[in-house]
């Protein structure tokens, strides 16, 4: 099952590449609609595969069309409300924890009925699989938790569709986007790459820190001392996941009023001062023993890491947006770089339980979250500087724009013009008939 594993991820970064790409050059609303079309129809024969072999082969096709909907769905979003997009980035990223929630639940009848079914059976499971495929009757519960999992798929692909075929998006209207749009090319080469650079090191610091705590906490509450039990842990892990859902939901309205660095400045301060609970449970030398002997600090910094966590990555994107031009091209770099971040650290973070401890996850949570910070502050420290010289896109953009934001408002009204100058007109009038009179 490794290689499917696998197999879906090279999928999702070659997805993320063409998709970016193919946004670039085609109607993003297409390409949007084919994507989720062809995931649809992934999600429908994957149930029907009965050798690993096309396990793996319909897995990296389906990491390509959801590689390819990341990547345009961040993009689409950012053309389509520009700077007003940061509570709509928030809400689009809302859905991804949303749904990581839900499919759990929708998935958990048809196993039940799965194990049912293969209690009562005796015939040995090869030749399930073999026949699995052949007859309606013998169809696995599981495959409608497919099909139904399919359907939000096939009515967004239509959806897309839909709105190509009405034109709600003529081309007159993305041709004025992208005449409104920043123009990263204005920009040296230099300028790009460190940019770029640093908010892809940042991305992959984070996905990586959340995809491995999310997954390693149950298995620090099982080894860790005083055990947790079996379902203790697996609440541990809901409290983790579900914090990071409401957050998400929160940063909603709050994006509205906080610009997109103070809330990475809230992030990264609440990602510092979890990790810091979560490493303050050691004070001894063994690394499996908690030294308060309950679990308090656990839970704590567990919720307070899940809260801080939620709304890095859609603040990310808004803030790149400062700089660059969020195209597909750029939006693809971004993915890539959170996907080897999600398969690198958390790798590392494995091999480092097993040979260190446990208590090895709250370390290395605190140390990418350092690193994390480290990142922000050079991104932070790289706008200053290259904001100071004029000749750079990203701030050279944004200067331009509040200078024409400034010169708009302060433009008069032309309708009180006219009537300011008729008064002066007829005041004017009056005083010249008097002065002929005397």
């Amino acid at each position: 099952m490794s290689y499917a594993f696998t197999s879906r991820s090279v999928g999702y970064l070659i997805g993320s590449i063409v998709g970016g790409w193919l946004f670039d050059k085609y109607n993003g609303h297409v390409v949007l609609s084919l994507s989720c079309i062809w995931a649809t129809l992934m999600m429908w024969v994957l149930p029907y595969v009965s050798s690993i072999y096309g396990l793996v082969i319909v897995l990296a096709l389906l990491g390509i069309a959801l590689g390819s909907l990341d990547t345009g769905g961040n993009v689409l979003l950012l053309n389509t409300w520009g700077k007003k997009s940061r509570p709509y980035m928030q809400a689009l990223h809302f859905v991804f924890a949303f749904g990581a929630f839900v499919a759990p639940l929708i998935v958990q009848p048809f196993l039940q009925d799965s194990m049912t079914n293969n209690k009562s059976n005796n015939t040995n499971s090869t030749e399930k699989l073999a026949n699995c495929s052949n007859t309606s009757d013998s169809t696995m519960p599981v495959t409608w938790a497919y099909w139904i999992s399919a359907i939000p798929l096939a009515i967004t692909g239509v959806g897309f569709i839909s709105f190509v075929l009405l034109k709600a998006c003529s081309v007159q209207d993305a041709q004025s986007q992208n005449d409104n749009a920043p123009k990263s090319n204005q920009g040296s080469l230099v300028y790009k790459v460190i940019i770029l650079s640093l908010f892809s090191v940042f991305l992959l610091l984070y996905v990586g820190l959340e995809v491995a705590y999310g997954g390693y906490i149950f298995t620090f509450g099982r080894k860790s001392e005083p055990e947790m039990s079996d379902n203790s842990a697996a609440f541990l892990t809901s409290a983790f996941w579900g914090s990071f859902a409401l957050a998400r939901l929160a940063a909603v309205p709050l994006s509205r009023y906080l610009r997109p660095s103070k809330m990475l400045w809230l992030d990264m301060v609440g990602c510092l001062v979890g990790s810091a609970i979560l490493v303050s449970q050691f004070t001894g030398l063994q690394c499996d023993v908690i030294s308060s002997g309950n679990h308090t600090k656990l839970w704590v910094g567990t919720v307070i890491l899940g809260i801080s966590m939620a709304s890095v990555f859609p603040s990310a994107i808004n803030f790149a947006e400062y700089f660059v031009t969020v195209s597909g091209k750029t939006a693809s770099i971004f993915l890539v770089s959170a996907s080897f971040g999600e398969m690198l650290i958390p790798l590392a973070v494995g091999n480092t339980i097993v040979s260190v401890g446990p208590c090895s996850l709250m370390a290395c949570a605190l140390v990418i979250s350092v690193l994390t910070l480290v990142t922000f502050v050079l991104i932070l420290g790289a706008s200053r500087y290259f904001k100071r010289h004029s000749g750079f896109a990203g701030m050279l953009y944004q200067r331009n724009q509040a200078q024409d934001q400034g010169s708009s408002t302060r433009q008069p009204d032309e309708v009180l013009q006219l009537l300011e100058q008729n008064n002066e007109d007829f005041f004017n009038g009056d005083q010249d008939r008097a002065n002929s009179v005397q």
